[in-house]
């Protein structure tokens, strides 16, 4: 078996086969450290949940804790989810609405649009200031 390299400026691993190859492309990293296979396998299997690939001052992989999200980050990607459901409720609805105004709205079309215009309603009405505390209401059933 060759030897296995990790490069902390790239995050990358590089088998010593084909260090010739990147030498005549890319070039082969100067901060090259051998890793054993072991190491080769661990970190480049499943990321186990809530960490990601660093590389310590030593210049080795290993795996680094990623920080809980900011309560100004949560309330964004809360923000982003509501436009999310508001966006695609509408893009669903469109047709449903465009037809009732027309006044060619099938029954079991009204039905669901205005299954879908209270679900609307709730969305908007949904606080997202604590995002750990967020019940998002049910997607009607089609």
């Amino acid at each position: 078996m060759s030897k296995i390299y990790f490069s902390a400026a790239t995050s990358g691993f590089y088998p010593e086969e084909l260090k010739e190859n990147y030498e005549e492309g890319t070039g082969w990293p100067d901060d090259a450290v051998e890793i054993t296979h072991e190491q080769w396998t661990e970190f480049t299997g499943a990321t186990p949940a809530g960490y990601c690939l660093a590389a310590g001052s030593d210049g080795f992989p290993y795996w680094k804790a990623i920080p809980p999200l900011t309560a100004e980050e949560l309330i964004a990607l809360a923000e982003i989810e509501k436009q999310s459901r508001l966006q695609y409720a509408n893009s669903l609805t469109a047709d449903w609405r465009t037809e009732l105004s027309l006044g060619i709205i099938s029954d079991e079309e009204k039905e669901k649009l205005i299954l879908w215009m209270n679900y609307i309603k709730e969305v908007k009405a949904v606080e997202t200031t604590d995002p750990n505390h967020i019940d998002w209401p049910a997607t009607p059933v089609m």
